[in-house]
């Protein structure tokens, strides 16, 4: 059976070591600002932010291209080029890991429709990929088990109509737990069985890489007698080094060969991560991306433009050694309201990162059931993390929505899911940070009576907000858990906690707000021990 995984994501399991108190972190002199050369309010926004946080002058770039779409060829040419000359001939490539952007310039880019290969091959793999989606559903449910101290004996029916997004989230979130558990089990028989299930496990989801993965990771169970690593180490490197060899501009054959090749690395994951992004590119007319994304790839020479492409800085594929040396940037916009609202935003982010946020925190879970189970699984695991700050927290737990006006002074918001249909369900506190898991929500973004989440969200007093123009699947959005357990440490800034949350890079995301706002700097309200999962990579030290 064919298997495979994006770096991305797989399923590493490091012990986090300790991190230092200090760090110096993202700073004003490492950001170039971006504006519309012809818009006085752009203008004057951009020299206002710059004056309040410390941005030199010479860092300011105004450029002549407003609108909110922009063509593949024009971005290239009239965008990224000469903010990529712009920055070289200034010699600030090495020196700025930040762009933001200002309303009016763009921020989603259009592409051309899928090559007929990939909607071929696609077509000749679906099967298997939907076969290889509900054997991870059952492989996430068995590994759950083992977390829980029982040894399946038994599968769960097949289910339909699965995420596969949610799906992978949900195995990736339940993998680590099951090998920790089983690593603590007191040596005898049952700990030995218990051992070749999860491997066996592990191998069926992860493939080679994924079980040389489990080997090393510090606490967990060593490999059975039957394990011969060092046949695994050797299958995955053949399997990567077929993958590299895949053109860009492969045959509907090759394409097929390429899904078959990303199993041997790393297992059923790596096929339905494979495909998806595949997917991607045949749903949202190839190229299609938003700005911001598609900038933080700037200095990347190459790179396949359709679908998402894993996010360098994200914490977990960071902590990987690293192919492409190209440095990532940082990309935040300030959008998606009236000037005087963006100033305001400007204005309630520094205020508030003195004084510290206060409020409350409201989660508003989505019942949604089957492979979407994990994100609510997430915000409960989010809300067990707040027992911990000193921030009062509310659950929905329902299938409901909040209703307008149920949740005041609030700090932090997350929840989901109403599709293009902004509620006003909590009343933000100033210097508030939320957002809502939802599709398109970035969509009608400058229009004057919006109907979607992120331009309501920044227009009702939220200052730090993000979202998708487009179908981005579940898998695109950060976790709760992670996005808010890092941002309450008070260790690192707004870009820094997005981008090493973000999954996805050249896809549909874009983030309003200030990027070096850190609300819990002055009070902070976990430790960076109270998060055992992170690894903090060594671009964020």
């Amino acid at each position: 059976m064919s298997r495979t995984l994006l770096p991305l994501l797989a399923a590493v399991i490091a012990a986090a070591a300790p991190l230092p108190l200090a760090r110096a972190g993202l700073t004003a002199d490492q950001i170039a600002i971006v504006y519309g050369k012809q818009d006085a309010q752009s203008a004057a926004l951009a020299r206002h932010y710059a004056g309040k946080r410390g941005v030199p002058e010479a860092q300011m770039l105004g450029l002549d291209f407003q609108g909110e779409t922009i063509s593949r060829n024009d971005y290239d040419r009239k965008l990224a080029g000469p903010i990529r000359d712009w920055l070289t001939e200034s010699k600030l490539k090495d020196k700025v890991r930040c762009l933001l952007l200002i309303r009016p310039l763009p921020y989603r880019v259009l592409g051309s429709a899928a090559p007929p290969a990939v909607l071929g091959y696609l077509a000749d793999v679906d099967k298997d990929y939907k076969s290889a989606v509900q054997m991870l559903e059952q492989t996430r449910w068995a590994l759950e088990q083992l977390a829980a101290g029982t040894i399946p004996k038994d599968l769960p029916p097949r289910q339909e109509k699965l995420s596969s997004s949610a799906v992978l989230k949900g195995l990736d979130a339940i993998s680590g737990k099951a090998a920790a558990a089983v690593g603590a089990m007191p040596d005898g028989p049952a700990k030995t069985q218990a051992a070749g299930m999860l491997y066996r496990l592990w191998d069926l989801a992860y493939g080679p890489a994924g079980v040389t993965a489990l080997a090393a990771g510090r606490g967990n169970p060593p490999p059975p007698p039957d394990v011969d690593l060092a046949a695994a180490k050797k299958r995955d490197q053949e399997a990567r080094a077929a993958l590299a060899a895949v053109p860009a501009d492969a045959t509907r054959e090759q394409l097929v060969e390429k899904f078959n090749l990303a199993g041997k690395t790393a297992g059923l994951s790596g096929q339905v991560r494979s495909a998806d992004r595949d997917r991607g590119q045949a749903a949202s007319s190839g190229e299609r991306a938003a700005v911001d994304s598609e900038l933080s790839l700037l200095w990347s020479k190459e790179y396949r433009l359709a679908g998402g492409m894993p996010n360098p800085l994200n914490w977990r594929y960071a902590a990987r050694p690293q192919p492409d040396t190209a440095p990532t940037l940082m990309v935040f916009r300030l959008d998606g309201a009236d000037f005087d609202t963006l100033t305001r935003l400007v204005d309630d982010s520094l205020a508030t990162e003195k004084a510290g946020l206060t409020g409350r925190v409201y989660l508003d879970l989505a019942r949604k059931g089957g492979g979407y189970a994990g994100y609510d699984r997430d915000l409960e695991k989010l809300a067990d993390l707040l027992k911990q700050t000193r921030l009062p927290v509310t659950v929905e737990s329902t299938a409901k929505l909040m209703p307008a006006g149920s949740g005041p002074d609030c700090a932090l918001y997350c929840g989901w899911y109403s599709l293009r249909k902004f509620v006003p369900s909590v009343a933000f506190k100033t210097g508030a940070v939320g957002w809502h898991i939802a599709s398109f929500e970035l969509q009608d973004l400058r229009a004057a009576k919006p109907t979607t989440w992120v331009p309501n969200l920044i227009r009702n007093g939220d200052v730090a907000t993000f979202g998708s123009f487009d179908e981005p699947y579940l898998g695109a959005f950060p976790l709760p858990s992670q996005f808010f357990g890092l941002l309450l440490t008070g260790r690192y800034t707004m870009a820094e906690v997005f981008y090493l949350t973000n999954p996805q890079l050249s896809w549909m995301m874009s983030f309003i707000g200030d990027p070096l706002y850190a609300p819990f700097k002055a009070d902070p309200q976990l430790k960076p021990s109270d998060l055992p999962w992170f690894h903090e990579p060594e671009w964020v030290k």
